[in-house]
């Protein structure tokens, strides 16, 4: 499920930079009050010069953004019961037992009984082949 979740990540970022973009290359309403002054564009097809691209780019955009929002949500839905998921096996009321070993039961080393080795020698030990 991770790797679904990494891929659907990249196509968002990919929609991000594409989103961008597409608005950008729109054109905004530069007309304003000096193109109602001066009276450009007048006629029925200058009106409407240019406008089918821009009618185009926006529905793309309307569309990807769409899209894009629907796939935040799918995301954001799915990470959450993955969260859920991993806290209720997290407060699983029956705990596995682990076992650990004491004082009593783990074995005492040479250092920890000098009483042992009172009959060896140092060179005794140093050398084992002897």
């Amino acid at each position: 499920m991770t790797a679904l979740i990494t891929a659907l990540c990249i196509v968002m970022i990919v929609m991000a930079v594409v989103l961008v973009v597409l608005v950008l290359m729109q054109s905004g309403n530069e007309d304003g009050l000096s193109g109602a002054i001066a009276g450009s564009g007048d006629s029925y097809f200058g009106k409407n010069k240019g406008k089918t691209a821009d009618r185009i780019l926006s529905k793309v955009t309307t569309v990807l953004s769409i899209i894009f929002v629907l796939l935040v949500l799918f995301v954001y839905i799915v990470r959450m019961r993955q969260s859920d998921d991993t806290l209720d096996t997290a407060s699983d009321p029956t705990p596995a037992v682990t076992e650990t070993a004491t004082a009593e039961e783990t074995p005492a080393t040479a250092e920890e009984t000098p009483a042992e080795n009172a009959g060896e020698t140092e060179s005794d030990t140093a050398d084992p082949e002897n």
